[in-house]
Protein backbone atom coordinates (compact mmCIF):
# COMPACT_ATOMS: atom_id res chain seq x y z
CA UNK A 1 0.00 0.00 0.00
CA UNK A 2 1.29 3.45 -0.86
CA UNK A 3 2.65 5.52 2.01
CA UNK A 4 1.28 8.77 0.62
CA UNK A 5 2.20 11.95 2.37
CA UNK A 6 -0.75 14.20 2.96
CA UNK A 7 -4.22 12.93 2.14
CA UNK A 8 -3.46 12.79 -0.81
CA UNK A 9 -1.46 15.94 -1.66
CA UNK A 10 -1.96 17.76 -4.90
CA UNK A 11 -0.29 15.48 -7.38
CA UNK A 12 -0.26 12.81 -4.69
CA UNK A 13 0.34 9.19 -5.42
CA UNK A 14 -1.66 6.05 -4.89
CA UNK A 15 -3.53 3.64 -7.15
CA UNK A 16 -6.83 4.94 -8.46
CA UNK A 17 -9.54 2.89 -10.08
CA UNK A 18 -10.77 4.06 -13.48
CA UNK A 19 -13.86 6.24 -13.39
CA UNK A 20 -16.00 7.67 -16.15
CA UNK A 21 -15.57 11.30 -17.16
CA UNK A 22 -18.91 12.18 -15.57
CA UNK A 23 -17.99 10.45 -12.34
CA UNK A 24 -14.63 12.22 -12.23
CA UNK A 25 -16.27 15.60 -12.84
CA UNK A 26 -18.86 14.92 -10.18
CA UNK A 27 -16.24 13.89 -7.65
CA UNK A 28 -14.09 16.94 -8.47
CA UNK A 29 -17.07 19.27 -8.02
CA UNK A 30 -17.90 17.61 -4.72
CA UNK A 31 -14.31 17.95 -3.49
CA UNK A 32 -14.17 21.61 -4.54
CA UNK A 33 -17.40 22.35 -2.71
CA UNK A 34 -16.19 20.52 0.40
CA UNK A 35 -12.86 22.36 0.37
CA UNK A 36 -14.61 25.72 -0.13
CA UNK A 37 -16.82 24.98 2.86
CA UNK A 38 -13.84 24.06 5.02
CA UNK A 39 -11.96 27.24 4.02
CA UNK A 40 -15.02 29.40 4.76
CA UNK A 41 -15.20 27.81 8.21
CA UNK A 42 -11.47 28.45 8.71
CA UNK A 43 -11.93 32.10 7.75
CA UNK A 44 -14.70 32.53 10.32
CA UNK A 45 -12.61 30.82 13.01
CA UNK A 46 -9.71 33.21 12.34
CA UNK A 47 -11.63 36.48 11.88
CA UNK A 48 -14.34 36.19 14.55
CA UNK A 49 -12.08 36.48 17.64
CA UNK A 50 -10.16 39.37 16.06
CA UNK A 51 -13.32 41.36 15.42
CA UNK A 52 -14.74 40.55 18.86
CA UNK A 53 -11.47 41.73 20.45
CA UNK A 54 -12.50 45.26 19.50
CA UNK A 55 -15.62 44.73 21.61
CA UNK A 56 -14.17 42.98 24.66
CA UNK A 57 -11.10 40.80 25.23
CA UNK A 58 -12.88 38.19 27.35
CA UNK A 59 -15.56 37.79 24.68
CA UNK A 60 -12.92 37.30 21.99
CA UNK A 61 -10.95 34.72 24.00
CA UNK A 62 -14.15 32.81 24.78
CA UNK A 63 -15.15 32.87 21.10
CA UNK A 64 -11.74 31.60 20.00
CA UNK A 65 -11.91 28.67 22.40
CA UNK A 66 -15.55 27.91 21.59
CA UNK A 67 -15.02 27.97 17.82
CA UNK A 68 -11.87 25.85 17.94
CA UNK A 69 -13.36 23.26 20.26
CA UNK A 70 -16.54 23.20 18.18
CA UNK A 71 -14.60 22.57 14.96
CA UNK A 72 -12.51 19.93 16.69
CA UNK A 73 -15.60 18.05 17.84
CA UNK A 74 -17.83 18.49 14.78
CA UNK A 75 -15.31 18.47 11.92
CA UNK A 76 -11.88 17.33 13.19
CA UNK A 77 -10.44 16.85 9.69
CA UNK A 78 -10.68 20.65 9.24
CA UNK A 79 -8.25 21.42 12.10
CA UNK A 80 -5.03 21.24 10.01
CA UNK A 81 -6.70 23.44 7.38
CA UNK A 82 -7.70 25.98 10.02
CA UNK A 83 -4.10 26.07 11.27
CA UNK A 84 -2.94 26.79 7.71
CA UNK A 85 -5.46 29.55 7.10
CA UNK A 86 -4.74 31.22 10.42
CA UNK A 87 -0.98 31.16 9.87
CA UNK A 88 -1.23 32.59 6.35
CA UNK A 89 -3.89 35.28 6.77
CA UNK A 90 -4.47 36.21 10.43
CA UNK A 91 -1.96 39.08 10.47
CA UNK A 92 -3.48 40.62 7.33
CA UNK A 93 -6.85 40.74 9.13
CA UNK A 94 -5.11 42.23 12.18
CA UNK A 95 -3.55 44.87 9.94
CA UNK A 96 -6.96 45.79 8.51
CA UNK A 97 -8.25 46.23 12.09
CA UNK A 98 -5.11 48.01 13.34
CA UNK A 99 -6.52 51.59 13.27
CA UNK A 100 -8.72 50.50 16.19
CA UNK A 101 -5.65 49.42 18.20
CA UNK A 102 -3.86 51.86 20.46
CA UNK A 103 -0.50 50.42 21.60
CA UNK A 104 2.19 47.98 20.45
CA UNK A 105 1.24 45.73 23.37
CA UNK A 106 -2.35 45.53 22.14
CA UNK A 107 -1.07 44.69 18.66
CA UNK A 108 1.04 41.90 20.13
CA UNK A 109 -1.90 40.56 22.12
CA UNK A 110 -4.38 40.46 19.25
CA UNK A 111 -1.88 38.50 17.15
CA UNK A 112 -1.96 35.80 19.83
CA UNK A 113 -5.48 34.57 19.05
CA UNK A 114 -4.01 32.03 16.64
CA UNK A 115 -2.33 30.38 19.61
CA UNK A 116 -5.62 30.29 21.50
CA UNK A 117 -7.26 28.57 18.52
CA UNK A 118 -4.41 26.06 18.46
CA UNK A 119 -4.85 25.33 22.17
CA UNK A 120 -8.55 24.67 21.56
CA UNK A 121 -7.77 22.30 18.66
CA UNK A 122 -5.11 20.56 20.73
CA UNK A 123 -7.42 20.06 23.71
CA UNK A 124 -9.87 18.18 21.48
CA UNK A 125 -7.22 16.11 19.66
CA UNK A 126 -5.36 15.22 22.84
CA UNK A 127 -8.57 14.56 24.77
CA UNK A 128 -9.71 12.12 22.08
CA UNK A 129 -6.30 10.45 22.25
CA UNK A 130 -6.47 10.13 26.04
CA UNK A 131 -9.94 8.57 25.90
CA UNK A 132 -9.33 6.33 22.87
CA UNK A 133 -5.60 5.64 22.83
CA UNK A 134 -6.21 2.07 21.66
CA UNK A 135 -7.35 3.42 18.27
CA UNK A 136 -3.81 4.62 17.51
CA UNK A 137 -0.76 2.57 16.56
CA UNK A 138 1.98 1.98 19.17
CA UNK A 139 4.36 4.38 17.42
CA UNK A 140 1.77 7.17 17.41
CA UNK A 141 1.21 6.62 21.12
CA UNK A 142 4.95 6.76 21.80
CA UNK A 143 5.32 9.94 19.74
CA UNK A 144 2.50 11.66 21.58
CA UNK A 145 3.69 10.61 25.03
CA UNK A 146 7.29 11.62 24.32
CA UNK A 147 6.31 15.02 22.92
CA UNK A 148 3.94 15.54 25.87
CA UNK A 149 6.88 14.96 28.21
CA UNK A 150 8.72 17.74 26.37
CA UNK A 151 5.71 20.01 26.86
CA UNK A 152 5.77 19.21 30.58
CA UNK A 153 9.41 20.31 30.81
CA UNK A 154 8.55 23.57 29.06
CA UNK A 155 5.67 24.05 31.51
CA UNK A 156 7.98 23.64 34.50
CA UNK A 157 10.37 26.26 33.20
CA UNK A 158 7.46 28.58 32.46
CA UNK A 159 6.31 28.28 36.07
CA UNK A 160 9.81 29.24 37.20
CA UNK A 161 10.13 32.21 34.86
CA UNK A 162 6.59 33.61 34.91
CA UNK A 163 6.68 35.43 38.28
CA UNK A 164 9.76 37.43 37.31
CA UNK A 165 9.20 37.95 33.59
CA UNK A 166 5.45 38.02 33.01
CA UNK A 167 4.55 38.59 29.37
CA UNK A 168 7.96 37.60 27.88
CA UNK A 169 7.76 34.28 29.73
CA UNK A 170 4.29 33.59 28.31
CA UNK A 171 5.33 34.52 24.77
CA UNK A 172 8.46 32.37 24.81
CA UNK A 173 6.50 29.49 26.31
CA UNK A 174 4.16 29.80 23.35
CA UNK A 175 7.13 29.90 20.96
CA UNK A 176 8.67 26.75 22.45
CA UNK A 177 5.43 24.79 22.79
CA UNK A 178 3.44 25.77 19.68
CA UNK A 179 5.29 23.58 17.14
CA UNK A 180 4.81 20.55 19.38
CA UNK A 181 1.10 21.32 19.83
CA UNK A 182 0.68 21.68 16.06
CA UNK A 183 2.48 18.41 15.46
CA UNK A 184 0.22 16.55 17.87
CA UNK A 185 -2.93 18.09 16.36
CA UNK A 186 -1.94 17.11 12.81
CA UNK A 187 -0.56 13.68 13.75
CA UNK A 188 -3.58 12.64 15.80
CA UNK A 189 -6.08 13.99 13.28
CA UNK A 190 -4.44 12.41 10.21
CA UNK A 191 -3.96 9.12 12.08
CA UNK A 192 -7.74 8.83 12.47
CA UNK A 193 -9.21 10.26 9.27
CA UNK A 194 -8.50 11.83 5.91
CA UNK A 195 -7.58 15.51 6.22
CA UNK A 196 -7.72 18.40 3.74
CA UNK A 197 -4.18 19.71 4.25
CA UNK A 198 -2.89 19.34 0.68
CA UNK A 199 -6.00 20.54 -1.12
CA UNK A 200 -6.44 23.47 1.27
CA UNK A 201 -2.82 24.49 0.81
CA UNK A 202 -3.21 24.61 -2.96
CA UNK A 203 -6.42 26.66 -2.79
CA UNK A 204 -5.00 29.13 -0.26
CA UNK A 205 -1.84 29.50 -2.35
CA UNK A 206 -3.81 31.40 -5.01
CA UNK A 207 -4.76 34.46 -2.87
CA UNK A 208 -1.50 34.18 -0.95
CA UNK A 209 0.52 34.69 -4.13
CA UNK A 210 -1.95 37.20 -5.58
CA UNK A 211 -1.63 39.43 -2.51
CA UNK A 212 2.15 39.17 -2.79
CA UNK A 213 2.09 40.42 -6.36
CA UNK A 214 -0.30 43.23 -5.44
CA UNK A 215 2.19 44.36 -2.81
CA UNK A 216 5.05 44.00 -5.30
CA UNK A 217 3.38 45.91 -8.14
CA UNK A 218 1.26 48.44 -6.20
CA UNK A 219 2.59 48.88 -2.68
CA UNK A 220 0.65 52.07 -1.98
CA UNK A 221 -2.61 50.34 -2.90
CA UNK A 222 -1.63 47.37 -0.73
CA UNK A 223 -0.87 49.63 2.23
CA UNK A 224 -4.24 51.33 1.80
CA UNK A 225 -6.09 48.03 1.41
CA UNK A 226 -4.59 46.58 4.61
CA UNK A 227 -4.28 49.80 6.67
CA UNK A 228 -0.56 49.09 6.57
CA UNK A 229 0.57 52.46 7.86
CA UNK A 230 -1.37 52.06 11.10
CA UNK A 231 -0.06 48.51 11.53
CA UNK A 232 3.60 49.34 10.86
CA UNK A 233 3.49 52.45 13.05
CA UNK A 234 2.53 50.28 16.01
CA UNK A 235 4.85 47.41 15.05
CA UNK A 236 7.96 49.61 14.65
CA UNK A 237 7.38 51.81 17.70
CA UNK A 238 9.59 49.67 20.04
CA UNK A 239 12.43 49.86 17.48
CA UNK A 240 12.07 53.63 17.22
CA UNK A 241 12.27 53.96 21.00
CA UNK A 242 15.70 52.27 21.06
CA UNK A 243 17.11 55.06 18.91
CA UNK A 244 17.95 52.71 16.06
CA UNK A 245 16.85 55.15 13.34
CA UNK A 246 18.79 58.03 14.88
CA UNK A 247 21.85 55.76 15.04
CA UNK A 248 21.36 54.85 11.36
CA UNK A 249 21.26 58.56 10.52
CA UNK A 250 24.45 59.24 12.48
CA UNK A 251 26.44 56.29 11.11
CA UNK A 252 25.16 55.88 7.55
CA UNK A 253 23.34 59.11 6.77
CA UNK A 254 20.16 57.17 6.04
CA UNK A 255 17.02 59.14 6.85
CA UNK A 256 13.76 57.32 7.57
CA UNK A 257 11.19 59.88 6.47
CA UNK A 258 8.29 57.48 6.08
CA UNK A 259 7.29 54.02 7.29
CA UNK A 260 7.87 52.64 3.80
CA UNK A 261 11.51 53.81 3.90
CA UNK A 262 12.21 51.00 6.37
CA UNK A 263 11.25 48.45 3.68
CA UNK A 264 14.27 49.39 1.53
CA UNK A 265 17.05 46.94 2.34
CA UNK A 266 20.12 45.42 0.77
CA UNK A 267 19.19 42.23 -1.08
CA UNK A 268 18.83 39.38 1.45
CA UNK A 269 19.62 41.93 4.18
CA UNK A 270 23.28 40.95 4.29
CA UNK A 271 26.45 43.00 4.44
CA UNK A 272 28.04 40.65 1.91
CA UNK A 273 25.93 42.25 -0.85
CA UNK A 274 25.99 45.79 0.53
CA UNK A 275 29.12 46.70 -1.42
CA UNK A 276 27.36 45.77 -4.67
CA UNK A 277 24.61 48.26 -3.91
CA UNK A 278 21.81 45.82 -4.73
CA UNK A 279 18.71 46.98 -2.88
CA UNK A 280 15.09 45.86 -2.92
CA UNK A 281 11.82 47.07 -1.48
CA UNK A 282 11.14 44.14 0.78
CA UNK A 283 7.85 42.22 0.61
CA UNK A 284 6.04 41.11 3.76
CA UNK A 285 3.05 39.32 2.23
CA UNK A 286 -0.36 38.70 3.79
CA UNK A 287 1.23 37.65 7.08
CA UNK A 288 3.02 41.07 7.21
CA UNK A 289 6.39 39.53 8.07
CA UNK A 290 9.06 39.15 5.41
CA UNK A 291 10.90 36.18 6.91
CA UNK A 292 7.75 34.19 7.63
CA UNK A 293 6.46 35.04 4.17
CA UNK A 294 9.68 33.78 2.62
CA UNK A 295 9.49 30.50 4.52
CA UNK A 296 5.91 29.87 3.44
CA UNK A 297 6.74 30.68 -0.18
CA UNK A 298 9.70 28.30 -0.09
CA UNK A 299 7.45 25.54 1.27
CA UNK A 300 4.92 26.20 -1.48
CA UNK A 301 7.64 25.90 -4.13
CA UNK A 302 8.80 22.58 -2.69
CA UNK A 303 5.24 21.27 -2.46
CA UNK A 304 4.46 22.25 -6.03
CA UNK A 305 7.67 20.72 -7.36
CA UNK A 306 6.97 17.49 -5.48
CA UNK A 307 3.46 17.46 -6.98
CA UNK A 308 4.79 17.88 -10.53
CA UNK A 309 3.82 21.54 -10.90
CA UNK A 310 7.24 23.05 -11.47
CA UNK A 311 6.04 25.77 -13.86
CA UNK A 312 3.64 27.12 -11.26
CA UNK A 313 6.46 27.07 -8.72
CA UNK A 314 8.52 29.34 -10.96
CA UNK A 315 5.93 32.09 -10.50
CA UNK A 316 6.74 32.13 -6.78
CA UNK A 317 10.50 32.63 -7.12
CA UNK A 318 10.41 36.44 -7.72
CA UNK A 319 8.38 36.88 -4.54
CA UNK A 320 10.95 34.88 -2.55
CA UNK A 321 13.75 37.06 -3.86
CA UNK A 322 11.95 40.27 -2.90
CA UNK A 323 11.00 38.89 0.50
CA UNK A 324 14.79 38.54 0.89
CA UNK A 325 14.66 35.86 3.59
CA UNK A 326 18.03 34.08 3.57
CA UNK A 327 16.77 31.19 5.67
CA UNK A 328 13.96 30.47 3.22
CA UNK A 329 16.44 30.38 0.32
CA UNK A 330 18.62 27.94 2.27
CA UNK A 331 15.60 25.68 2.89
CA UNK A 332 14.68 25.76 -0.78
CA UNK A 333 18.18 24.95 -2.03
CA UNK A 334 19.06 22.31 0.56
CA UNK A 335 15.77 20.40 0.30
CA UNK A 336 15.79 20.43 -3.51
CA UNK A 337 19.42 19.34 -3.43
CA UNK A 338 18.58 16.53 -1.01
CA UNK A 339 15.74 15.29 -3.19
CA UNK A 340 17.94 15.31 -6.30
CA UNK A 341 20.82 13.61 -4.51
CA UNK A 342 18.49 10.96 -3.10
CA UNK A 343 17.09 10.22 -6.55
CA UNK A 344 20.57 9.95 -8.05
CA UNK A 345 22.45 8.17 -5.26
CA UNK A 346 19.77 6.77 -2.95
CA UNK A 347 18.12 8.09 0.24
CA UNK A 348 21.00 7.18 2.56
CA UNK A 349 23.59 9.13 0.63
CA UNK A 350 21.07 11.91 0.05
CA UNK A 351 20.56 12.27 3.82
CA UNK A 352 24.33 12.17 4.42
CA UNK A 353 24.86 14.92 1.86
CA UNK A 354 22.17 17.12 3.41
CA UNK A 355 23.67 16.68 6.89
CA UNK A 356 27.14 17.43 5.52
CA UNK A 357 26.04 20.55 3.66
CA UNK A 358 24.18 21.84 6.72
CA UNK A 359 27.21 21.21 8.91
CA UNK A 360 29.47 23.18 6.58
CA UNK A 361 26.87 25.93 6.29
CA UNK A 362 26.60 26.25 10.09
CA UNK A 363 30.37 26.40 10.61
CA UNK A 364 31.11 28.81 7.75
CA UNK A 365 28.22 31.12 8.64
CA UNK A 366 29.38 31.23 12.25
CA UNK A 367 33.01 31.97 11.41
CA UNK A 368 32.21 34.58 8.77
CA UNK A 369 29.48 36.11 10.96
CA UNK A 370 31.86 36.54 13.89
CA UNK A 371 34.40 38.20 11.64
CA UNK A 372 31.77 40.57 10.24
CA UNK A 373 30.06 41.25 13.59
CA UNK A 374 26.77 39.80 12.35
CA UNK A 375 24.18 40.31 15.10
CA UNK A 376 22.55 36.89 14.55
CA UNK A 377 25.85 35.11 15.21
CA UNK A 378 26.65 37.42 18.12
CA UNK A 379 23.25 36.59 19.59
CA UNK A 380 23.95 32.87 19.21
CA UNK A 381 27.28 33.29 20.96
CA UNK A 382 25.50 35.20 23.72
CA UNK A 383 23.19 32.22 24.22
CA UNK A 384 26.09 29.77 24.36
CA UNK A 385 27.99 31.97 26.84
CA UNK A 386 24.89 32.13 29.01
CA UNK A 387 24.52 28.34 28.81
CA UNK A 388 28.10 27.81 30.02
CA UNK A 389 27.49 30.20 32.89
CA UNK A 390 24.18 28.55 33.86
CA UNK A 391 23.84 25.02 32.37
CA UNK A 392 20.38 24.54 33.92
CA UNK A 393 19.12 27.65 32.15
CA UNK A 394 18.23 31.15 33.24
CA UNK A 395 14.49 30.55 32.98
CA UNK A 396 11.88 31.25 30.33
CA UNK A 397 11.58 34.95 29.59
CA UNK A 398 15.19 35.86 30.35
CA UNK A 399 17.11 37.03 27.32
CA UNK A 400 15.78 36.98 23.78
CA UNK A 401 14.42 39.82 21.68
CA UNK A 402 11.48 40.34 24.05
CA UNK A 403 13.45 40.71 27.27
CA UNK A 404 15.23 43.89 26.23
CA UNK A 405 15.99 45.87 23.11
CA UNK A 406 19.70 46.29 22.43
CA UNK A 407 20.74 49.88 21.84
CA UNK A 408 23.19 50.72 19.03
CA UNK A 409 25.90 51.33 21.63
CA UNK A 410 25.34 47.88 23.13
CA UNK A 411 25.58 46.30 19.67
CA UNK A 412 28.92 48.00 19.12
CA UNK A 413 30.14 46.61 22.45
CA UNK A 414 28.91 43.13 21.48
CA UNK A 415 30.86 43.32 18.23
CA UNK A 416 34.01 44.09 20.18
CA UNK A 417 33.36 41.23 22.64
CA UNK A 418 32.26 38.66 20.05
CA UNK A 419 28.96 37.96 21.83
CA UNK A 420 25.89 39.72 23.21
CA UNK A 421 25.19 39.90 26.97
CA UNK A 422 22.28 37.46 26.52
CA UNK A 423 20.77 35.35 23.73
CA UNK A 424 19.33 37.34 20.83
CA UNK A 425 18.28 36.81 17.20
CA UNK A 426 18.87 33.05 17.43
CA UNK A 427 16.11 30.63 18.38
CA UNK A 428 18.57 27.91 19.39
CA UNK A 429 20.61 30.49 21.30
CA UNK A 430 17.46 31.55 23.17
CA UNK A 431 16.51 27.92 23.81
CA UNK A 432 19.82 26.94 25.40
CA UNK A 433 20.04 30.24 27.29
CA UNK A 434 16.60 29.99 28.84
CA UNK A 435 16.22 26.21 29.25
CA UNK A 436 19.83 25.06 29.50
CA UNK A 437 20.13 21.28 29.32
CA UNK A 438 16.33 21.02 29.17
CA UNK A 439 16.53 22.41 25.62
CA UNK A 440 18.11 19.16 24.42
CA UNK A 441 14.82 17.17 24.39
CA UNK A 442 13.22 19.86 22.20
CA UNK A 443 16.09 19.80 19.71
CA UNK A 444 16.15 15.99 19.79
CA UNK A 445 12.40 15.93 19.09
CA UNK A 446 12.91 17.77 15.80
CA UNK A 447 15.77 15.46 14.83
CA UNK A 448 13.65 12.38 15.57
CA UNK A 449 10.79 13.69 13.45
CA UNK A 450 13.21 14.32 10.61
CA UNK A 451 14.60 10.79 10.82
CA UNK A 452 11.14 9.19 11.02
CA UNK A 453 9.89 11.03 7.93
CA UNK A 454 13.16 10.17 6.18
CA UNK A 455 12.53 6.49 6.96
CA UNK A 456 9.16 6.74 5.23
CA UNK A 457 10.85 8.51 2.34
CA UNK A 458 13.45 5.76 2.03
CA UNK A 459 10.66 3.15 1.82
CA UNK A 460 8.00 4.81 -0.33
CA UNK A 461 10.17 7.41 -2.13
CA UNK A 462 7.39 9.98 -1.86
CA UNK A 463 9.00 13.41 -2.39
CA UNK A 464 6.55 14.85 0.14
CA UNK A 465 8.17 12.76 2.87
CA UNK A 466 11.54 13.99 1.63
CA UNK A 467 10.40 17.60 1.98
CA UNK A 468 9.41 16.97 5.60
CA UNK A 469 12.64 15.13 6.45
CA UNK A 470 15.12 17.53 4.86
CA UNK A 471 13.00 20.61 5.61
CA UNK A 472 12.90 19.89 9.34
CA UNK A 473 16.69 19.54 9.50
CA UNK A 474 17.30 22.70 7.49
CA UNK A 475 14.92 24.87 9.49
CA UNK A 476 16.50 23.51 12.68
CA UNK A 477 19.98 24.57 11.53
CA UNK A 478 18.59 27.95 10.47
CA UNK A 479 17.52 28.28 14.08
CA UNK A 480 21.17 28.95 14.91
CA UNK A 481 20.95 32.25 13.05
CA UNK A 482 17.28 33.29 13.19
CA UNK A 483 14.76 33.63 15.99
CA UNK A 484 11.95 33.17 13.49
CA UNK A 485 13.18 29.76 12.27
CA UNK A 486 11.90 27.79 15.27
CA UNK A 487 9.41 30.32 16.59
CA UNK A 488 7.45 31.30 13.48
CA UNK A 489 4.37 29.24 12.71
CA UNK A 490 5.22 29.45 8.99
CA UNK A 491 8.76 28.15 9.51
CA UNK A 492 9.15 25.25 11.96
CA UNK A 493 5.44 25.33 12.73
CA UNK A 494 4.54 24.65 9.12
CA UNK A 495 7.18 21.94 8.77
CA UNK A 496 6.12 20.01 11.87
CA UNK A 497 2.46 20.32 10.89
CA UNK A 498 3.28 18.83 7.50
CA UNK A 499 5.35 16.10 9.17
CA UNK A 500 2.41 15.34 11.47
CA UNK A 501 0.04 14.98 8.52
CA UNK A 502 2.59 12.86 6.65
CA UNK A 503 3.22 10.50 9.57
CA UNK A 504 -0.42 10.32 10.64
CA UNK A 505 -1.59 9.53 7.11
CA UNK A 506 1.05 6.84 6.75
CA UNK A 507 0.16 5.23 10.08
CA UNK A 508 -3.52 5.25 9.17
CA UNK A 509 -2.98 3.97 5.61
CA UNK A 510 -0.63 1.08 6.36
CA UNK A 511 -0.15 0.87 10.15
CA UNK A 512 1.73 -2.43 10.33
CA UNK A 513 4.30 -1.54 7.69
CA UNK A 514 4.70 2.02 8.95
CA UNK A 515 5.16 0.90 12.55
CA UNK A 516 7.93 -1.44 11.44
CA UNK A 517 9.61 1.42 9.57
CA UNK A 518 9.27 3.77 12.55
Amino acid sequence: MSLATSDPPAGGAGPRRRLSRAALQSRAASEIAATAGVIALCAVATALPLVLHLVHTALAVSAALAVSVGIGLALPRAMPSAILFNAMFQTMIVSILSPALSTPDELSFIRGYGFILSVGFWSVAFGRFALQSGHYTPTVRRLVLASTAVLAVIGLYMAAGLPANGAPALIYTRNFALPILLFQICLLTAARERVDFGRTLMVLAVPYLAFGYVEFLARDAWMTLTNGRAFWTLALEPLRQTGAWIHALETTGRVVKDITDSFDIVLFNTAYLAELGIKVERLSGPNIHAISYGYCLAFLVLYLVAGGRGLVALAILPLIVFASAKGAIVVLLVVLGGLVASRLFGPRLGLAMVVGVLGVYAVVNTVVGLAAGDFHVLGLMGGLHGFLEQPLGWGIGYGGNLDAQMTPTQWEQAQRNGYTPYALESSIGVLVYQLGLASLPILAFYCILSFMTWRLYSIGRSPFHGIAAFGLLTVLVNGLFQEEALFSILAMGLMVSFAGVALGSAFRGDPARTDRAA
